[in-house]
């Protein structure tokens, strides 16, 4: 909780995004693929977790969430 808002950039299908939501009060998913954002928010959903922002992102902007306190990314700026 102290460290406020989490992103996660390049969430896909949100496999992290979902356990790092267990325990963490806010949480944004960021992925350039509307596809997988659906799946993710469908997963979630499901889960009855409904403090996950889904955002889609675009080369132009590529990151629109703002204001986190932790950033995290896995495999995706390679």
């Amino acid at each position: 909780a102290e460290l406020g808002r989490l992103v996660d950039f390049g969430c896909g299908v949100g496999r992290a995004t979902l356990h790092l939501a267990a325990v963490l009060p806010e949480v944004t998913g960021v992925d350039i693929s509307a596809p997988h954002l659906a799946l993710a928010r469908e997963e979630a959903r499901a889960r009855g977790m409904d403090h996950i922002a889904w955002v889609g992102c675009r080369a132009d902007r590529p990151m629109p969430a703002e204001g986190c306190g932790l950033w995290f990314s896995r495999r995706v700026l390679q």
